[in-house]
């Protein structure tokens, strides 16, 4: 077994979240985070994809709570009769709620392409 610590990619491991070591290891190739968490590149792969995925959700939906705070604000500054105000909040929301909709939409679609082997 060969370590090659040269080599160190700097990848979180969601499990031990640390820096991962490419060990070669004939005939896989395989990354092992300090406590002892080995990855093939496969299984590497599709958890650095999942955990992209998850962080996509993520932001879509803080972009989609912070349209509807920008909503709330905006009804509140109508009701006080503040123009500049709800002008702005309905701006942010209407920007938020599309910002949402281009990353729920590019998510849906990445998940209905073939995935490379």
């Amino acid at each position: 077994m060969k370590t090659v610590l040269a080599q160190r990619p700097n990848l979180p491991v969601r499990t031990a979240v640390e820096s991962l070591w490419l060990q070669e290891e004939q005939p896989l190739m395989l990354f092992r985070c300090r406590v002892g968490h080995a990855f093939a590149a496969d299984s590497l792969q599709a958890t650095q994809s999942e955990a992209v995925e998850s962080a996509l959700w993520a932001a879509m939906r803080a972009l989609e709570e912070d349209a509807s705070l920008a909503r709330r604000l905006a009804g509140m500054s109508e009701q006080r009769q503040q123009k500049e105000m709800f002008d702005r909040y309905e701006e942010r929301a209407r920007e938020k709620t599309e910002q949402a909709a281009i990353l729920r939409n590019l998510i849906l679609e990445a998940q209905k392409v073939p995935q490379e082997r």
